[in-house]
């Protein structure tokens, strides 16, 4: 099988979104099971500057041990890819999809939208019914806002993560927060950090912060003196080598919540808000909290975990079971993914999965 997989997003390393860090754990998946990947994705900024000096559209690399290729316009580039690739089947897997598919499909290809978000509103064009159209979504929740958005029914095939890339001991030190942007909660983790002075918070950049964004967290860093700030990490184990906690405080519907995955393979706790489809990852490895909760219910929360024994003790081992469950486990969710590569080429349905909810706090 010849599995080409399209974004219009900027890919690793430069790329460090739940979508990309997603794709790529698929693609090791899939190639361990004999299936050709190649990405095509859009060229990060530096990048197609280098291009667009050179007279070049793309620009292809095995980095990851896969073929990728970088293209100023990724969905203009399709065409070249279907022509030198020939895949069997294609995968969607964000931004401007719909673009995506409409070139997939005019050149017959079998492709599959997987839909990791529910920001309908960014769509340039609505999701619709093909013969060689199938849809796959990251979590019950985004499946049940596909149907009613479109009335299209999706497969449920959660993000695939590959435990070896994220399990680690730790030394149980900070409490983690990745991903400092306003719509993931920031100025609450910093409201947290400014009233527990005596706890140690590390900060993780993902997505490119604005020049204004970066100044005023590392102002709010000095000013706290509790706080650590790093750089995107590719190999998320020397973040979660620290962690005792993750929080993950979105503002906006979670469709998923990948880090929560990541973070369980390491038996580390999660307090998240019950919005969205955070309360599918974190099952019972974890506190959910009310969206309109503010400081304080989170501050709480974080002291409960901390300072009782008995209590985190039990929420790491909840933490590491729900990471076993087997529907979330790497291997069914990619044995689950190649039966869906094969039934979008023949027209046929899949089943959704479903997940228990965390404890409310």
């Amino acid at each position: 099988m010849r599995l080409l997989s399209v974004t219009t997003y900027a890919y690793l390393p430069a790329g460090f979104g739940g979508s990309a860090l997603s794709t790529h754990d698929m693609c090791l998946a899939l190639l361990e099971r004999g299936v050709r990947p190649t990405v095509l994705v859009r060229a990060h900024k530096d990048l197609a500057r280098v291009l667009r000096r050179n007279r070049k559209d793309a620009v292809a690399d095995a980095a990851f041990g896969y073929d990728i290729v970088r293209a100023i316009d990724a969905v203009g580039y399709i065409d070249r890819v279907v022509d030198s690739f020939d895949p069997t089947v294609a995968v969607v897997q964000s931004g401007r999809q719909i673009e995506c598919v409409k070139r997939l499909i005019a050149r017959g290809v079998p492709t599959i939208v997987y839909v990791r978000d529910v920001e309908f509103d960014r769509l340039s064009e609505p999701y619709f019914t093909h013969p060689l159209v199938s849809y796959v979504a990251n979590s019950d929740f985004t499946a049940q806002a596909v149907r009613r958005r479109a009335g299209i029914e999706c497969a449920v095939i959660p993000p695939i993560v590959r435990r070896a890339s994220y399990a680690t001991e730790s030394a149980r030190t900070h409490i983690v927060f990745i991903n400092p942007k306003p719509e993931k909660g920031v100025d609450l983790v910093l409201a947290v950090a400014r009233r527990l002075r005596e706890r140690a918070f590390l900060i993780v950049e993902a997505w490119p912060l604005s020049r204004w964004e970066r100044l005023k967290l590392t102002i709010a860093a000095r000013m706290c003196k509790n706080i650590v700030l790093r750089k995107p990490a590719l190999d998320m184990r020397e973040v979660y080598r620290h962690a005792r906690l993750l929080l993950v405080p979105s503002r906006w519907s979670e469709a998923w919540g990948r880090i929560v995955t990541e973070a369980h393979c390491s038996g580390i706790p999660v307090i998240a808000t019950d919005i969205g489809g955070l309360p599918e990852a974190v099952g019972q490895g974890g506190i959910l909290i009310a969206p309109d909760a503010g400081a304080e219910a989170w501050a709480n929360a974080v002291e409960l975990l901390w300072n009782d024994a008995a209590v985190y003790a039990g929420y790491v081992q909840a933490a590491r079971t729900s990471a076993e469950r087997p529907e979330i486990d790497e291997n069914v969710l990619t044995e689950r993914l190649l039966a869906v590569l094969s039934a979008a080429q023949q027209g046929r349905a899949f089943r959704p999965l479903r997940f228990r909810a965390a404890r409310r706090f």
